[in-house]
């Protein structure tokens, strides 16, 4: 008797409804061989179940750190915003320190400015001392070239004002020479210009320098134009260099040093060698 479309399918409904009656169906029409070669997957699927369930452990712990890591990036995110902010508190702070920095260099030149000031105007005071009281001492101090030594201011004058009436000298070049800081006249005291008249042409400073040396030079000129025998003189309390009053008295300049002349008494040759080098 063939089996019917309906009979096979109620017999599926009947195994489907009966487990016990397929496992028996399967005894029966399978082979043992063919059932334990069937289990060998299963044994497989169960080791690929557990290798997914380690997976899944692994994936979550992934899940886990990569939260964690998440959380770290933020707390990042959180420091490095600080960061800018102490960043941009640091550009403020160093832009007010520039700011402070200018101002005391504003500061420091002015103090420097000040202290040129000060310098320049004690260098003044001092040149003014030294020449109220060289002439205060003139008297003694050219005492050792001349005799009857005295102020030569109106004498000066004089012979200014004739030489500029005769065309000699310029008005400007009169005013120069009364600009001296000093003018002393006398009468040499010994060797052969002894009993001459000679006047003395000063400049005197703390500290003498070139333009001393070419101011007393420039005015001893003038009087020798005006038909007056006068010798440049420069004064210092000190000199700015030996080599500036050796060339001073290489020009035939008398130059005196705290109270010391040169070329001194002593050699009177040389003396008389700058007095004859001015004389008209």
């Amino acid at each position: 008797m063939a089996l019917t479309r309906e009979d096979i399918q109620a017999l599926l409904r009947m195994l489907d409804e009966d487990p016990q009656l397929l496992q028996e169906l399967r005894r029966r029409i399978l082979p043992d061989h063919f059932v334990f070669e069937v289990r060998l997957p299963t044994e497989w699927m169960a080791q690929v179940d557990r290798r997914l369930a380690n997976l899944e452990r692994d994936v979550s712990g992934l899940r886990a750190d990569f939260s964690g890591l998440k959380g770290d990036v933020s707390g990042l995110r959180t420091d490095f915003s600080g960061l800018k902010g102490d960043v941009g508190e640091l550009r403020a702070d160093f832009s007010g320190l520039k700011g402070d920095v200018g101002e005391l260099k504003e500061d420091v030149d002015g103090l420097k400015r000040d202290f040129g000031d000060l310098k320049s105007d004690v260098g003044r005071l001092k040149g003014i001392s030294k020449e109220i009281t060289f002439r205060q001492k003139a008297g003694a101090y050219l005492g050792v070239l001349l005799r009857g030594g005295r102020d030569a201011s109106e004498l000066v004058n004089k012979i200014l004002d004739e030489a500029e009436a005769e065309g000699l000298i310029t008005p400007q070049e009169a005013d120069y020479v009364r600009a001296a800081d000093l003018l002393w006249v006398g009468t040499v005291k010994q060797g052969k210009f002894a009993g001459q008249e000679l006047i003395i042409v000063a400049e005197i400073s703390w500290v003498a320098d070139e333009k001393d040396v070419e101011r007393a030079i420039e005015r001893a000129q003038i009087l020798r134009k005006a038909k007056a025998w006068s010798v440049p003189f420069v004064v210092g309390e000190e000199w700015v260099s030996q080599e500036v009053k050796e060339k001073a008295l290489q020009r035939f300049v008398f130059c005196a040093e705290n109270g010391r002349i040169e070329p001194e008494r002593s050699d009177w040759g040389k003396v008389e060698r700058v007095l004859e080098v001015w004389h008209p």
